[in-house]
């Protein structure tokens, strides 16, 4: 892999070691940021009564629960008259992603790589998926994605209606907000696939369709057709939230592990 100074060269693209993270670690996993968290529509609702909420850091006490799904009042300070993550939540919180980041990383070790080979070559096959060595080469082309992390036997599927290369330089530029490393407790989510590093995706494939709704299905088809332990997925294929409907079917289909019965 030809390196030259920051840059590194994958899959036909010079990334910017400096910028973006090259692979997933314990220390750069959940890296504690007030300002990096998920803006609100009623931040502003918040902050003018900042002084009810903040009476919940008296009423309340953390625990996993409230610290997953986290009360403005205890997850907030307001500071320059604006809404930062407050320090007891950021600390909280960082252990949960800690933890699950152990856990997680037990699980992977323990998944079988021969059946996780197979499992790709089973998809590739009957999907009749191509493989990308330069993703420059699909600048212009779109429909669904299959990101390999062979190190840490997962597999992630994803769609574009714009690119092949500009969506996955996106997942590798694009890091999680702080307070959506987890999706469920420290026992049960997966590791999202923008949580990786870039280098930690070693194989792409693709399918090429521009057809929306054949989209949605082949997406739905091939989430439903990989085992979830090797799905780093959190949620099935071929859901937008765009409406209710939506909503419902990304809940039945979460994908959660039982991180701390496999041990």
């Amino acid at each position: 892999m030809p390196k030259s100074d920051n840059f590194i060269l994958h899959f036909g693209v010079l990334l910017d070691s400096s910028k973006i993270r090259m692979n997933l670690t314990r220390d750069n996993y959940s890296i504690i940021d007030k300002n990096n968290y998920t803006k609100r529509r009623d931040e502003l609702l918040i902050l003018l009564n900042w002084d009810k909420w903040k009476k919940q850091k008296e009423e309340l006490e953390f625990d996993e629960f409230k610290t997953i799904v986290c009360p403005p009042g205890l997850k907030f300070e307001k500071e320059d008259g604006k809404l930062v993550l407050s320090k007891e939540y950021c600390n909280r919180y960082h252990e949960l992603c800690l933890k699950n980041y152990d856990l997680n990383m037990k699980f992977l070790s323990n998944l079988n790589e021969n059946d996780f080979n197979n499992t790709i070559n089973k998809i590739i096959k009957k999907f009749k998926m191509t493989e990308i060595n330069d993703l420059n080469n699909y600048a212009s082309k779109f429909g669904i994605y299959m990101c390999v992390l062979d190190n840490y036997k997962q597999i992630y599927i994803g769609q574009t209606k714009t690119s092949f290369k500009e969506r996955i330089l996106q997942h590798w530029k694009n890091k999680p907000k702080f307070d959506k490393i987890l999706f469920g407790n420290s026992r049960k989510s997966v590791i999202s696939y923008d949580s990786y590093g870039a280098l930690d995706t070693t194989r792409i494939f693709t399918i090429c369709e521009t057809n929306q709704d054949k989209i949605d299905t082949l997406e739905k088809r091939i989430v439903d057709a990989i085992s979830k332990d090797y799905l780093c997925n959190r949620i099935g294929g071929g859901i937008h939230l765009n409406n209710i409907n939506d909503h419902y079917a990304a809940i039945n289909s979460m994908n959660l592990r039982k991180l701390e019965d496999n041990f």
